[in-house]
Formats: structure tokens, C-alpha cells, sequence
């Protein structure tokens, strides 16, 4: 009985055990604003230049002025512009409302 007892206790151990490499999402700030962390498109938009200049420099990021930010669901999609006369492809973040996180650069 007692060797049962010994197993009995060493399942239970094994079982905490294993359940502790168990990763739980980290639970969400108890002080989010209502409208999020980033709550208006000035904000992303800081963000977002935050963001580029370490990644295209300085020069490239303030050749994309103007910047427009608008949301899509609960993402602000942030992008630069071109000039009239030139083609192809502007910067561009996405960002989550509620916490900031960043969801993509382009």
C-alpha cells in the first residue's frame, strides 16, 4: 500500500510538472484605455515613423511625407506617399490598436 502511495505521488509530481511547460498568454493590461493604446492615427503615425527610420534611414522615410494612417478593424494601417512622378512601392506598418503591437512592415 505504501508503494502505491509512493507511485500515486510521483504521477501527481510528473503531472505538475508537465503542465508548468505549458506557455499562458500574458494577461492584458488592467490599465488600457478605452480607445486602445493607440487610440488616433497621430499616434500611429509616430509609431510607424518610430519604426522605419531604423529600418530605411532617415532620408527615405521623410521622402514618403505625407504620411496616411486609417484603421481597419482594430489595425492602423500606416503608409508613406509617393511623388506624382515616380511608381512603385511606400512604406508601410500595420499596427494594433489596443496594445501597439506591430503586426507587419512593409
Amino acid at each position: 500500500m505504501r508503494m502505491f502511495a509512493q507511485v500515486l505521488t510521483l504521477v501527481g509530481f510528473i503531472a505538475v510538472v508537465a503542465r508548468a511547460d505549458v506557455e499562458f498568454p500574458d494577461p492584458p493590461p488592467t490599465n488600457m484605455p478605452e480607445a486602445g493604446f493607440v487610440p488616433t492615427a497621430d499616434v500611429a503615425i509616430a509609431i510607424a515613423v518610430a519604426i522605419w527610420k531604423p529600418i530605411y534611414g532617415k532620408e527615405r522615410v521623410a521622402r514618403e511625407k505625407p504620411y496616411h494612417a486609417f484603421l481597419m478593424g482594430r489595425i492602423w494601417v500606416v503608409s508613406g506617399s509617393l511623388p506624382p512622378d515616380m511608381s512603385g512601392n511606400v512604406l508601410e506598418v500595420r499596427i494594433l490598436r489596443s496594445d501597439g503591437r506591430i503586426m507587419g512592415v512593409n
